[in-house]
């Protein structure tokens, strides 16, 4: 999930811009980050250095893709039931701090996603004691870890960026460095608050 980086209130590049074609660390002035990367030649960035930190999942941060970390790899929160009934409350493999009432519920196997046409709704944790757990809805999940994530906060799938990314490409997000590879084109980078 990108943070406003007011693209209403202020047009890209207002805040200003920065080209590059040599493989130089980019840092935008104090105050500033990198929102958007328009890569003008195929280019694969050897630091994309998010705002958030290395690695670190602070609450009320945003993660975005980059070459520190996978960004929204893991939800919040990981963890197996012990039982695969379709049931409302389970126990799970393990206590786990980390798992709060109101997180989403995510499953490799089993699709606990909110569906708006069909009016099903997300899988949500409802109660949370120990090893005891409640959901909103049936969940059958226990050959795989659910992944829990907290509203606005932590998705899952993400891995780290180590790609090219072809020429032409814009890229949005919240980086305090960007190191591109030597290319002839280059990239330009616009900054933002």
């Amino acid at each position: 999930m990108g943070k406003n980086f007011e693209l209403g209130a202020a047009n890209l590049g207002q805040y200003g811009s920065i080209y590059s074609s040599a493989a130089a660390s980019i840092i935008p002035p104090q105050g500033l980050v990198v929102v958007a990367i328009n890569f003008l030649d195929a280019n694969t960035p050897t630091v994309l250095r998010p705002e958030w930190g290395a690695g670190i999942k602070a609450p009320d941060t945003f993660q975005c893709i980059n070459t520190v970390a996978a960004a929204h790899d893991n939800g919040d929160a990981e963890q197996a039931l012990v039982d695969a009934s379709a049931n409302i409350t389970h126990t799970l493999t393990g206590a786990n701090t980390d798992i709060k009432v109101g997180m989403q519920a995510f499953s490799n196997t089993e699709d606990l996603l909110e569906n708006k046409s069909t009016g099903v709704r997300p899988c949500l944790v409802t109660s949370v004691s120990g090893t005891a757990i409640t959901f909103n809805r049936p969940v059958t999940a226990s050959t795989t870890t659910i992944t829990f994530s907290a509203l606005h906060q932590t998705g899952t799938g993400g891995t780290q960026v180590a790609t090219d990314f072809p020429a032409g490409t814009w890229i949005y997000g919240r980086w305090i460095e960007v190191k591109p590879e030597n290319t002839t084109l280059g990239v330009i980078c616009y900054l933002g608050k």
